[in-house]
């Protein structure tokens, strides 16, 4: 066990150079926990390049395997490939203490902290995993998911439950609400009474109905208001010639 520990471990004191590498295969039951919400089903590859800064450090590379996830429709165990790449940075864990309380920057999320010159590996690639899983895990994108009465798998089989549960504590207020809609459709369907007008009123009304206003022109000679296709009653001209004479008091 103690074995396994150490070897999670990056011992920064063996890497002097400004820029080192690091490639190295773990087992599943080197890096996976029982608490993890994944479970590792393949070795993990894990890659990448030291960048040596005084006591800075960047690793730069990537992780691959294969988690086994649930299904968060039907609950079926499937397999997710990882691939992730990552960009990390570590300091002494004495520069975490020493700093004053500031607003969070985009390189602080990159930014984690070392001590007793030791990285620890399965922290990194633990993290990437968590990072790479979806926040919805399905095994197929049309996924059927469960029935939600009796908990059939819809992927695999059927069931002769209804398609839409009912509360049977909502059937009184669903006895309520069917009758006031009955109630609505008769008061919409019943007919009005007819309004009952007299015999004067009638006619009058078809009176004004008929009456329209008399139609106009002007006269294109003495400019006065005229009936159409009438000889104009002011000059007694029609269709530019006097037609007859008009008496000029």
């Amino acid at each position: 066990m103690f074995a396994t520990l150490w070897a999670m471990k990056l011992d920064l004191t063996r890497y002097r150079q400004p820029v080192n590498h690091f490639a190295r295969t773990f087992q599943p039951d080197e890096v996976g926990g029982d608490a993890d919400a994944y479970r590792i089903v393949e070795p993990v590859e894990l890659e990448f390049d030291i960048h040596k800064d005084k006591d800075k450090f960047r690793l730069v590379g990537r992780v691959r395997t294969q988690l086994e996830l649930s299904c968060s429709r039907c609950v079926e165990p499937f397999r997710f490939p990882i691939d992730a790449e990552f960009d990390q940075r570590y300091l002494p864990r004495l520069h975490a203490s020493s700093e004053v309380e500031r607003e969070v920057e985009d390189d602080d999320l990159e930014t984690s902290y070392y001590g007793d010159d030791q990285i620890d590996l399965s922290e990194l690639m633990r993290e990437q995993f968590y990072l790479a899983l979806p926040m919805k895990p399905l095994c197929t994108e049309d996924c059927k998911g469960l029935c939600a009465q009796c908990g059939t798998n819809l992927n695999t089989g059927t069931c002769d439950c209804a398609p839409v549960w009912e509360d049977p504590r909502l059937a009184a207020l669903k006895a309520i609400k069917g009758k006031s809609l009955e109630t609505t459709q008769l008061e919409t369907t019943m007919p009005n009474p007819k309004r009952r007008h007299s015999k004067t009123r009638t006619a009058k009304r078809r009176t004004h109905d008929a009456l329209t206003p008399a139609a106009t022109n002007l006269c294109p000679q003495c400019h006065e208001p005229k009936a159409p296709h009438r000889i104009c009653p002011h000059c007694g001209f029609y269709a530019g010639r006097q037609v007859r004479a008009v008496d000029e008091e």
